[in-house]
């Protein structure tokens, strides 16, 4: 059975000021000529730009009629007629390992019958923080290599299904050097026991540990 575990982050990503910009358009920048105006901001995101989603819109906007000159270039360059609100578009690019959210849209609607260019706005960014999910593979998701040994591809076969540290009172006792050491009544006191005669010792035997532990090695 393929048991899927869902992680939800539990903290949002702090706004950039940048993010929260007003902006007065001059009368250059929402000109309109042989081609179509555009807007472009770019938004920082810093270095953990991959933990959320972006999503950008426009607030406090105002407008001003084109004049009928501009009206004739828009409609020389196109004939459909612009939304009552810009369209945003918005990519993200990463540069250096940092992260940017690219915003531009044509600063022209159609509103109430007019023709009208946006002037003045607040672009206003929002983050939420992604769901991430997690697949716990079965044990027979592992994969025998040709030599016979196993490759423990969801580190299941790593852990015992009972270990001895599961109960009772342990404690860790480092040795300097190989030789023949004396465990005593006041070390065994020292460590948080009482009597010797119920204390057993576990290791290995002095050989060098494996760096991937499996479950047989260890219960």
């Amino acid at each position: 059975m393929r048991i899927v575990l869902i992680l939800i982050a539990c903290y949002f990503s702090q706004l950039p000021l940048a993010a929260q910009k007003f902006f007065n358009l001059t009368a250059e920048e929402v000109s309109i000529d042989s081609v179509m105006p555009y807007f472009t901001y770019s938004i920082p995101l810093g270095s953990n730009y991959a933990d959320s989603t972006y999503s950008v819109s426009i607030v406090y906007p105002e407008f001003i009629d084109m004049g009928k000159s501009d009206v004739q270039k828009f409609l020389k360059i196109t004939s459909e007629q612009p939304p009552a609100m810009p369209a945003i578009r918005q990519q993200l690019v990463v540069e250096r390992k940092r992260g940017a959210l690219e915003v531009f849209f044509v600063p022209v609607v159609y509103r109430e019958g007019r023709y009208q260019k946006l002037v003045s706005f607040m672009l206003r960014m929002e983050s939420q923080a992604k769901v991430r999910t997690l697949a716990k593979k079965s044990p027979s998701a592992a994969h025998t290599r040709a030599d016979g040994t196993t490759d423990d591809t969801d580190g299941s076969a790593r852990y015992a299904s009972h270990s001895v540290l599961a109960t009772g009172h342990w404690a860790k006792i480092r040795v300097p050097e190989t030789g023949v050491y004396q465990l005593t009544e006041a070390l065994i006191k020292k460590a948080g026991f009482t009597t010797l005669s119920k204390v057993k010792i576990y290791g290995y035997g002095g050989a060098l540990q494996p760096e991937k532990m499996s479950g047989q090695y260890i219960s």
